[in-house]
């Protein structure tokens, strides 16, 4: 039977070899089949439960992630997920790239330090491609989508309840949820946007 890594090592590895199942078969033996990509369970162990296929995603994605902040030689934090770790960086990325921006607008055109901050501002957008393409790559865009949007659901949710709860009328809560939906999925919108700029 062939031992588990870490999930990190385990799915950063691009094309690892098959896992064996770490389930157990009637008989008390070990299950010895293939494990499903991402999973620590073959399909027959459970490895069809939506929560086994979500998790092992999950595993995947953060996998993905870990190789991309491996190529830009960032290094996660332990403590950080890797597709946190990622999208601060494309932050950051842009946090350096609108300051050199800034830099390059406030540098009098008839001095020596123009070339310098152009070069600065070149390196900075270089690097806000490398860093966004990664995130696109790793998709950080659909994952922060789906995040954003189970947000937005539960607090809707919330919301709907809490109006019934203090009696509030349905005439009257049908607007509001209309804005609130409109509010909500703007910064979604803006996201997916960006992705596909």
């Amino acid at each position: 039977m062939t031992a588990h890594p870490s999930p990190m090592v385990e799915a950063s590895n691009p094309s690892p070899k098959p896992y064996t199942c770490t389930a157990h078969r009637s008989n008390g033996n070990p299950c010895r089949a293939p494990a499903m990509k991402g999973g620590r369970v073959c399909v027959a162990h459970g490895g069809k439960a939506p929560q086994v296929r979500a998790a092992a995603e999950r595993r995947l994605a953060e996998g993905k992630a870990l190789r991309h902040l491996a190529r830009l030689g960032i290094e996660a934090p332990d403590d950080v997920a890797p597709s946190e770790a990622l999208h601060e960086a494309l932050r950051g990325a842009v946090g350096d790239y609108r300051a050199a921006r800034r830099a390059v607008a406030e540098v009098p055109l008839e001095g020596n330090e123009l070339p310098a901050m152009v070069a600065v501002y070149e390196r900075t957008a270089d690097r806000l491609a490398r860093v966004a393409r990664s995130a696109l790559d790793a998709g950080l865009a659909e994952r922060l989508t789906a995040t954003a949007e189970a947000d937005a659901v539960a607090l809707r949710d919330a919301l709907a309840r809490a109006m019934g709860f203090v009696g509030m009328a349905l005439e009257d809560r049908e607007p509001l949820m209309q804005a609130l939906a409109v509010e909500i999925r703007r910064p979604v919108l803006q996201l997916q946007a960006g992705a596909a700029a």
